[in-house]
């Protein structure tokens, strides 16, 4: 009998779970295909108002003053939303999404405002022509997304909340990489490997059921909106006589592809410095403070970005444009080559790589139907330019989102490399493989994440023929650029934005230290029935933790801030409840007919009611409180006794031991750091109790303990950053 309910429930556990996990990939497919649709509608805009200004009526001065006032528009109304409506909305919040899985409490990370913020904003920053993705704001969407259908579908109160919360903001996280790469094996690998820092066989399952069906939907409403003869999310735009296996690269390429890798790899280890650069900077300056100014400060950044773009085709070449692979159709709209001021039947390809926007700029640069779209010195001219345009919006008031930056930037230096190899060896393959490969070498050497930036490529462009190369030069760019720099961006980052966060690796001389030495031995303890006083302050102290102890002293469990209050607030709501019966109640009275209406004492001055004993319903004489007969409110709030809470005891106790964590886990103030670190990491506590010998308790250890003490990784990450506040 218990075993067969036990496997029901297990069952019906399963199933609900099931049930979410498609819930929420069907919720983040539509959230990305509506962000893909207001972002492509934005860029069409700007284009027809400002671009083709100058293209088809040859109007410089005016297109340049619509995009100017396009460009501010955009970035203004995003950046006045960040600035003033929800400044958490900054960045990609990756970092923050990092800590909460880590097991760190984050406020206000999963706010609806902040959602729609982050939304809206970035959206209006990539249609402003801004260098940003959508990858790295698509996993915290996600992830929101996530939290909101464990709440809303099939909620089961008896699963942990916290725990719940983060196996389904971690499934979120993944199907919004995978929706935006089109990778639903990469959205799984990139959580895994960068974002999670706890996993097992179940999250597996759960996740890849959750990116199959968000990347399954995207693809079904990308082609109800676009037709079924898109082709979905393809980066690589191959030539029609040569398939998407038929691309094959040659041992050729094998010497080419290293030095991409190389140069790859070193450029992105001097981007994270420039980046961390511009962090420390705007940091540091005062005159930031201000959200005005910090909303003026991205408006201008945008539009001097927006000015330089829009200029730099005056120093690229004019080209004969190729009809034949000029529309070929694609997921993202048509690859468009920007005729500038070349005229009719030619392009300007600097144009096509600035007036674009990144992911129509990528898929030029990773075609394999022209041998060489772009001359060296453009592609070298428009490296330069980009690197320094990205590098200066780290830091502003804005969602940004890297990944798509990185790409371009290494996609632009790969194929740099690969045309010049080109003209001076035969027989190698085209400039496109070259590309991809420097893609591959700039994104895992920004993130040192091989593997999962291989797999991601390789699903994004369909490319399963570029797996070897791609996957050597992701690897090679990764150890090339951990080489240079001693720490990535997105670690640095997660100190900059003081983020909490745990990590696994204790160095030697802080492991062999007891635990006793980093303890809170003089943090407050409550017995296991205090006064409801005593209680209120408990709540009030800063302490998210209180430990419990029994009549003779001993360690008798943990209890929690959160469990005190809402105690405490069960309590208040119950003695409310009083004089909302007595209200109630009063209205029922009122509305009922009395009894006596047609008696025989109905005409007479007494009634037998006026001998009846009343109840002290009214107030403390047992009359009514006012002379018309209505109750009076605050009368019966003082003298209707309340009705004792659950965890409250006689005469105003509180049974704080009711409320505790009877059996937290508990250790000798002789256990080593090094081993109390990976045990609150891995088991995701909250807090180890300290005992010693004699069963007495010594103090608490909470994550918030430990998170410093890793002092080696503090210090790399200040001499990446050039901080010497680090360590404070």
């Amino acid at each position: 009998m218990d075993a067969s309910w036990t496997t029901t429930w297990s069952a019906r556990a399963r199933a609900r779970r099931i049930l979410r996990c498609v819930v929420l990939g069907c919720a983040v497919a539509l959230m990305n295909s509506g962000l893909v649709s207001v972002i492509g509608a934005l860029f069409q805009l700007r284009t027809n108002y400002a671009i083709k200004e100058h293209e088809e009526r040859g109007d410089f001065r005016a297109a340049l003053g619509r995009l100017v006032f396009v460009d501010a528009a955009l970035a203004g109304a995003a950046a006045f939303l960040v600035a003033y409506v929800a400044p958490a909305a900054q960045g990609s919040g990756l970092s923050e999404l990092k800590g909460f899985l880590n097991g760190s409490r984050i406020p206000g990370l999963w706010r609806l405002r902040t959602f729609v913020v982050k939304y809206v904003a970035i959206a209006l920053v990539i249609g402003s022509g801004l260098p940003v993705g959508r990858e790295g704001p698509a996993a915290y969407l996600g992830g929101c997304v996530g939290t909101w259908a464990w709440r809303l579908v099939l909620r089961d109160d008896s699963e942990r909340e916290n725990d719940r919360k983060r196996l389904y903001a971690t499934l979120g996280g993944a199907a919004g990489i995978a929706t935006a790469f089109n990778a639903p094996v990469g959205g799984v690998l990139y959580v895994f490997e960068e974002i999670s820092s706890y996993w097992d066989h179940e999250k597996t399952f759960y996740a890849c059921l959750s990116t199959t069906v968000a990347v399954a939907a995207q693809k079904y409403l990308s082609q109800a909106l676009h037709g079924a003869s898109t082709r979905f999310q393809s980066l690589v735009i191959f030539d029609d006589a040569a398939s998407v296996a038929g691309a094959r690269w040659v041992w050729r390429d094998v010497p080419v592809v290293l030095v991409v890798a190389l140069a790859a790899g070193a450029a992105s280890a001097l981007l994270t410095r420039v980046m961390l650069l511009a962090q420390r900077l705007r940091r540091r300056a005062a005159w930031r403070g201000p959200r005005f100014a910090k909303f003026a400060e991205a408006v201008a950044v945008c539009v001097v970005i927006g000015v330089a773009f829009f200029l730099l085709p005056k120093l690229g070449n004019c080209r004969a444009r190729d009809d034949g692979h000029r529309r070929r159709r694609l997921a993202g709209g048509e690859r468009h080559y920007r005729a500038y001021d070349c005229g009719a039947g030619r392009y300007n390809d600097l144009a096509s790589l600035t007036l674009v926007g990144e992911e129509g700029a990528i898929k030029a640069l990773l075609a394999r139907d022209v041998a060489k779209p772009f001359s060296g010195a453009s592609l070298g001219v428009f490296v330069a330019a980009y690197f320094l345009c990205f590098s200066a919006i780290a830091g502003l008031s804005i969602p940004i989102g890297t990944f798509v930056p990185n790409m371009l930037l290494g996609a632009a230096v790969g194929r740099a490399v690969g045309d010049a190899a080109g003209e001076l060896v035969g027989g190698l393959s085209g400039g496109g493989l070259f590309a991809l490969v420097g893609a591959a070498a700039m994104l895992g050497g920004y993130t040192r994440l091989a593997l999962t930036v291989a797999v991601l490529l390789v699903e994004a462009t369909g490319d399963v023929g570029a797996a070897v190369p791609v996957l050597a030069a992701s690897l090679v760019g990764s150890g090339a650029s951990a080489a240079l720099a001693p720490a990535s961006y997105d670690d640095v980052l997660l100190h900059l934005r003081r983020v909490p966060y745990l990590e696994d690796a204790v160095p030697e001389a802080t492991a062999a230290l007891p635990v006793a030495a980093v303890c809170d031995a003089n943090g407050p303890r409550l017995r296991a029935r205090e006064p409801a006083a005593a209680v209120a302050a408990a709540v009030e102290a800063e302490r998210l933790y209180h430990l419990v102890v029994d009549g003779r002293g001993r360690h008798a469990g943990v209890a929690s801030r959160q469990a005190l209050a809402a105690a405490l607030g069960r309590a208040e709501r119950k003695r409310g409840d009083v004089v909302d019966s007595v209200r109630r109640g009063r209205e029922r009275i009122a509305t009922m007919p009395s009894p006596f209406a047609r008696s025989p004492f109905a005409g007479g001055d007494a009634s037998p009611r006026d001998d009846m004993p009343r109840r002290r319903l009214f107030g403390a004489d047992g009359a009514p409180a006012t002379p018309d007969g209505e109750l009076d409110l605050d009368a019966a709030r003082d003298d209707a006794p309340a009705r004792p809470a659950r965890a409250e005891g006689p005469r105003g106790d509180v049974d704080v031991l009711a409320l505790a964590d009877r059996a937290p886990y508990a250790v000798r103030a002789d256990f080593p750091v090094g081993l109390c670190v990976p045990l609150v990491r891995k088991l995701q506590l909250a807090y180890v109790v300290v005992v010693e010998d004699d069963g007495a308790p010594r103090g608490l250890v909470e994550r918030v303990h430990l998170l410093g003490l890793d002092l080696e990784r503090l210090e790399r990450i200040a001499v990446a950053a050039g901080d010497g506040d680090a360590l404070e």
